[in-house]
């Protein structure tokens, strides 16, 4: 796999420095149209906040269901390499459906709404995890649960979509995903009282192979003057693991994060 993402491509960069340049980010902008959605009804002027994902690493944006797949270097077995891929990526899935559909009778039967619960509870999809809120994105920038993370130099970024419409919709009334070729915004259901907290979205993303079209996106790193800041401000107005987990979880990452507040 090549280090950068397959998906996305960084338009912009720069570091934020002040709290006040984090916030600017979740201001509403107007967008006329989108060059992407030619002759399509999604040209019309659009006002958005775009979504807005944090990384404690500067890792390249593929979902985990990719991140372990080798580079190819030739097209000649393009579809076997990729039913090899899906076989091997779709086990898990498919077993978690199984399994859930027999524990219990309501388990959604639309492929997207499965996927979305599989991913919330840990299995590798080909989802991508997003806010519509700069201060969650903010959290899970700065964010130390990983223990990898407590033994590195931690560059924390945030990356900003700032026209969604990139996305296509409409990946719904798709029965077969596999057959898909662009990237798409899927709403997250609601599952659970996390997602409302967190203002979620996901976006769903082909396999490399399929060669998609890339999205721009801004990237923005957060300089280690703010970080400090950043954790007490947020603790100051809610924004901490309690409120975003709600759940014994979010307790015991609070308790444990607690030497940094």
């Amino acid at each position: 796999m090549e280090t950068e993402s397959p998906y996305f491509f960084i338009k912009e960069e720069s570091t934020i420095t002040s709290f006040n340049e984090l916030i600017s980010l979740n201001k509403k902008n107007k967008f006329a149209s989108v060059d992407y959605y030619t002759n399509s009804h999604l040209q019309e002027p659009h006002e958005t906040t775009g979504i807005f994902r944090g990384q404690s690493q500067d890792w390249p944006l593929i979902p985990v269901a990719y991140r372990d797949l080798k580079s190819r270097t030739t097209t000649k077995f393009l579809e076997m390499d990729m039913r090899s891929d899906d076989y091997l990526r779709n086990y898990q899935f498919e077993t978690f459906c199984k399994m859930a559909s027999k524990q219990n009778k309501l388990f959604p039967k639309s492929p997207i709404e499965r996927m979305c619960i599989a991913q919330h509870y840990g299995i590798n999809t080909p989802l991508l995890d997003w806010t519509t809120n700069i201060f969650v994105a903010a959290y899970f920038a700065l964010d130390l649960k990983d223990e990898d993370n407590q033994n590195k130099n931690l560059e924390p970024y945030i990356y900003h979509l700032k026209d969604e419409r990139y996305l296509k919709t409409g990946i719904y009334l798709e029965n077969d995903l596999k057959k898909i070729n662009y990237s798409a915004l899927v709403e997250a259901p609601p599952i659970d009282r996390r997602i409302e907290r967190q203002f979620s979205v996901f976006s769903f993303h082909p396999h490399p192979l399929k060669k998609p079209e890339k999205i721009p996106l801004s990237k923005y790193k957060i300089s280690g003057d703010l970080f400090y800041e950043l954790w007490e401000i947020m603790e100051g107005i809610g924004f901490s693991s309690p409120y975003l987990f709600p759940d014994y979880a979010g307790l015991v990452d609070r308790i444990k994060k607690g030497y940094m507040i």
